[in-house]
């Protein structure tokens, strides 16, 4: 999850029943880029078109990352989604969700100056010097090191629950609440090398040398003096536990495949956590390390000036229709799986 710089509104919107006068659960957590050209009000008049129950503005937030913000608190309620951007939420947790959106916010703000110049940064030559690391960039690299230990240990759980959902879904077992089978027509390939060997004046003609900074980013390894993930709070190591648990009794077939979906929510929470506390580490230690290559023992990042040559295959594939068809061929349809991030379930009870 990168933190870019898209300004623009965090809106709550609720349902009101017109018969009942009863407020809905389900609250919709949605964005309005200000490049989009029109307001949260305006949204919410577009999502009133078809909705018999009357929409309303519970909170609107505006925020200098707007795409960020709205993805973290996805994740991080990610138990509470019922179907896309809608969310089933008590008014205690929709509280606590309006108060995540504000710290975040505030976060962002405070951040924002750093953010713009790290993304700045690596559109910038590296000199020869090699930094000296002060006490809060030592502190940004510790921060980044145990988000990295907590993102590492959520994907691996999630790859764990992944296999038993695919694994259940060829089964043919009753999982299309949970995972969704997703078959993807084969890519269009061209054959650029015979192209070349064959039309090489033709080939020529759609060359074209880009010039671009770049530099690879590398962290020093550290031997983690203990494995725990406080890092997100004091309860998440015992979760992890409950969901390394949960995991062996599906696989051993103690535990029904549903029992999972619980748990993968709280991944998706932990996840999106991580990511957020890792994502400002960098930005910090990138903005300290400037034009400078190096921080000493915590990171480096060498950047240089490169040109090669790229072939316009869009262009060529417009101007040359023909040679394009002769030189191309379609691979093969794959198939892919899609995890549903919801605790809804379709299915009735029987």
């Amino acid at each position: 999850m990168a933190i870019n710089q898209t300004p623009g509104e965090i809106y709550f919107v609720r349902e009101l029943d017109l018969l009942t006068h009863e407020v809905s659960r389900y609250v919709k957590v949605g964005l309005v880029r200000e490049s989009d050209g029109r307001s949260s009000l305006e949204r919410l008049d577009e999502h009133q078109t078809g909705n018999p129950r009357r929409l309303t503005l519970e909170k609107v937030i505006k925020t200098p990352a707007v795409s960020a913000v709205e993805g973290m608190l996805h994740g991080l309620f990610a138990a509470n989604r019922v179907s896309g951007e809608w969310f089933d939420f008590d008014e205690k947790t929709l509280q606590d969700c309006i108060r995540e959106a504000e710290r975040l916010q505030k976060e962002v703000v405070a951040n924002i100056e750093i953010i713009s110049e790290a993304a700045r940064l690596k559109d910038v030559p590296s000199t020869d010097e090699i930094k000296q690391p002060n006490k809060e960039i030592e502190d940004h690299f510790s921060n980044y090191i145990d988000a990295s230990f907590c993102l590492s240990q959520c994907k691996n759980m999630d790859a764990e629950i992944r296999k038993l959902l695919i694994e259940a879904e060829q089964k043919e077992e009753n999982v299309q609440h949970l995972i969704e089978k997703q078959e993807r027509k084969g890519r269009t390939v061209l054959d650029k090398e015979s192209l070349q060997k064959n039309h090489p004046d033709v080939f020529s003609r759609y060359l074209t040398v880009e010039t671009k900074i770049s530099g690879k980013v590398t962290f020093a390894k550290v031997d983690l003096l203990e494995n725990s993930m406080g890092l997100l709070g004091p309860d998440v190591d015992q979760c992890m536990h409950e969901i390394y648990e949960a995991i062996n009794k599906v696989s051993t077939g103690q535990a029904p495949i549903d029992s999972l979906q619980d748990h993968r929510l709280r991944l998706e929470e932990f996840t999106s956590a991580s990511e957020w506390h890792q994502e400002i580490a960098i930005a910090n230690i990138k903005a300290f390390c400037g034009n400078a290559k190096e921080i000493e023992g915590i990171f480096k990042w060498p950047r240089i000036e490169v040109s090669k040559e790229v072939f316009n295959e869009k262009l060529f594939k417009e101007s040359e229709p023909d040679l394009y068809a002769q030189y191309s061929s379609v691979g093969k349809d794959v198939v892919a799986h899609k995890v549903k991030l919801s605790k809804a379930n379709p299915n009735k009870p029987e």
